[in-house]
This record gives structure tokens, C-alpha cells and sequence, in this order.
């Protein structure tokens, strides 16, 4: 399942709801073969533990993981969401030792506003992580969500205030298809 016989690369979200909720990832990535396996709710400890039928029932090209969210909103601290992170990031180089990883920085959220100094220690230790491999690349969101006054845009959620709307994944879309190119080289 790497790739079609047409030479298409496969590219997998995996994560979280707001990778879960992405409904136009098919249509947002047209040129590619998409697998979305989003699951609410997840931490990376979850991906962890569900990584065979989420990853690696699969053999992506570019794997995509969004956690860190919830991890942080249930009290873990930027460390331990690193360490967890570590794990999975072993366990995807080792048994997809071809494919390209790229971490999506845990976004902001007015819900989760007040929480914003764990998500940037968490941004900053995930994007040490992605440094130390070449096939590991951190895509940051974080301040392509924020207003000119470094506040996190209302205009991009549902009514609950964490998950996104179309702009929202609009924003992502752009982001994720620059890292492909730029970084990724796809």
C-alpha cells in the first residue's frame, strides 16, 4: 500500500479529533493518496498503543501525527509529552524506516488558551525531536493561528471553541502542503 502502481504517494494523518474532524483531506491533497485515522480524544500514549491498526496496517509515505492536545489539556507537562513523543517516533522510523514523519505542532484554541505556556514548551521540544532526524519534520501552525496581536483567532473554530472550521483547516492545508514541498520534498 506504499503507493499506487502509478507511482502515487501515500500520505496518513493520523491523531486526534481535529485530524479525525478533517473531512476534506482527500480533496485538500488531491495528487496524493490520503488515509486519514484520526481517532477523538488521543494522546500520543494512544498512538502508542494503537499504532498497528492506525500506522502500520498501512505503508505510508509521509506520516502525519497530530497529539500533544489532549495530552497537555489532561495535565501532562511539555517532558512528558516529549518522552511519549520519542516512542512513537522510534517506533514509526523503525518499522517504516523509508517513510517521512511530520509532527503538527498542537494548535491554539480559545478553549485551551490558558494553556498556551505548555504548548509552546511543547512545540519547542517536539521541534528538537524533528531536528535530530532528517526524515522528521515539525510543522507549526501555532502563529499561522494567531491574530497580529499574538491571540488565538476565534474565526477559525466551531462553537466549541477547539475544534476548526474550514478556515481553520484551510490554514492547515497551506501549512502542511508547504512543509511537503519545502521540507518534504513531495
Amino acid at each position: 500500500l506504499a503507493h499506487d502502481s502509478d507511482g502515487t504517494k501515500t500520505l496518513l494523518f493520523t491523531g486526534s479529533s481535529s485530524i479525525r474532524m478533517w473531512k476534506t483531506v482527500d480533496a485538500d491533497f488531491p495528487e496524493f493518496r490520503t488515509i486519514n485515522t484520526g481517532f477523538g480524544g488521543s494522546q500520543f500514549s494512544d498512538l502508542l498503543r494503537l499504532q498497528d491498526s492506525v500506522i502500520f496496517k498501512y505503508t505510508p509515505d509521509v506520516v502525519f501525527v497530530y497529539e500533544g492536545d489532549n495530552d497537555i489539556a489532561l495535565g501532562k507537562k511539555a517532558d512528558w509529552v516529549e518522552s511519549d513523543a520519542k516512542e512513537v517516533i522510534a517506533s514509526i522510523r523503525t518499522r517504516l524506516p523509508n517513510a517521512l514523519l511530520v509532527l503538527i505542532a498542537p494548535k491554539p484554541s480559545p478553549s485551551r488558551w490558558h494553556l498556551r505556556a505548555e504548548y509552546i514548551a511543547t512545540h519547542q521540544r517536539l521541534k528538537v525531536l524533528a531536528d535530530q532526524d532528517d526524515q522528521v519534520f515539525f510543522a507549526n501552525v501555532w502563529p499561522l493561528m494567531l491574530d497580529e496581536r499574538q491571540r488565538v483567532r476565534g474565526d477559525l473554530f466551531t462553537s466549541d471553541s477547539l475544534h476548526m472550521n474550514a478556515e481553520g483547516y484551510r490554514i492547515w492545508k497551506d501549512h502542511l502542503r508547504a512543509v511537503l514541498k519545502e521540507e518534504c520534498g513531495y
